[in-house]
């Protein structure tokens, strides 16, 4: 499907999160109670380099707390679960975009490097995330986000408490923008 026909059928529930939508709403609007948990990892603060799927992951949070209001009518709850980095087993580095642009190699191949050396050594464990999960399903009330682990609880605030300069200069040294010499 084109980028055109899913921004077509979205409205529809053909494309994006429109097959949750319709399940939530055929199986929740029937039994008069239903739960949807979205998880968003990284709308809320996108590392460099994943511009796209951050993106998507923004939409996701965005989508999720429109249909909040469109289906609480029905008695359905709707939720956003948006943890920080999460700890990951080493795996395969991701592939290479097939078109790069020559002076994003060397910053993308320090980000990501940065990325997978987090994901293997610190970040969120799975279960806590997991327990959120379970949490917000068996909550009678649910919220309608929940932020799991330091990072997602608090980048947000620094960057809206902090000055841009200093926010970004954080953000330049987690992932190694800057590089040895300094330059980006």
């Amino acid at each position: 499907m084109s980028a055109t026909d899913q921004g077509a059928s979205a409205g529809s529930g053909e494309g994006g999160g429109g097959p949750l939508t319709r399940t939530v709403l055929i199986t929740g609007a029937a039994g008069g109670l239903g739960r949807a948990a979205a998880l968003a990892l990284t709308g809320v603060n996108p590392p460099p380099f994943a511009a796209l799927y951050a993106a998507s992951k923004a939409a996701l949070a965005a989508y999720s707390e429109s249909l909040w209001h469109e289906v609480r009518p029905f008695g359905i709850q709707v939720s956003v679960i948006e943890p920080g980095p999460m700890r990951t087993e080493p795996r395969v580095t991701p592939q290479a975009p097939r078109q790069t642009i020559p002076v994003y190699d060397e910053p993308r191949a320090r980000a990501l490097g940065a990325v997978l050396e987090a994901q293997q050594t610190a970040g969120l464990l799975p279960a806590r995330v997991a327990e959120c999960i379970v949490r917000v399903v068996g909550s009678a009330s649910p919220k309608v986000r929940y932020r799991v682990g330091a990072e997602a609880t608090w980048l947000p605030r620094l960057k809206s408490a902090l000055p841009w300069a200093l926010y970004v200069q954080g953000v330049r040294r987690k992932y190694h923008l800057d590089g040895p010499s300094g330059q980006a």
